[in-house]
């Protein structure tokens, strides 16, 4: 039996106004949270494999979000 690996994971506020995903970029999609207003990201293009780093500019590029 493989185990489940959690690529996205959701905390927030009790109130729900503040949401925080913690995963790997290139999974998330639109259907996990509409739009994002923001992004932190912590050293993922240092950790991110090469072949990889077209990708994930690719699918940033083209959302109009603040990078942290």
């Amino acid at each position: 039996m493989t185990p489940h690996i959690c690529l996205v994971c959701l905390s927030q506020s009790k109130d729900g106004m503040i949401k925080l995903y913690c995963g790997d970029m290139l999974q998330f999609s639109s259907s996990f949270e509409g739009t994002l207003d923001a992004i932190w990201d912590r050293g993922s293009l240092v950790v991110l494999d090469r072949s990889d780093v077209p990708r994930l500019v690719k699918k940033l590029s083209v959302t109009n979000v603040n990078f942290l």
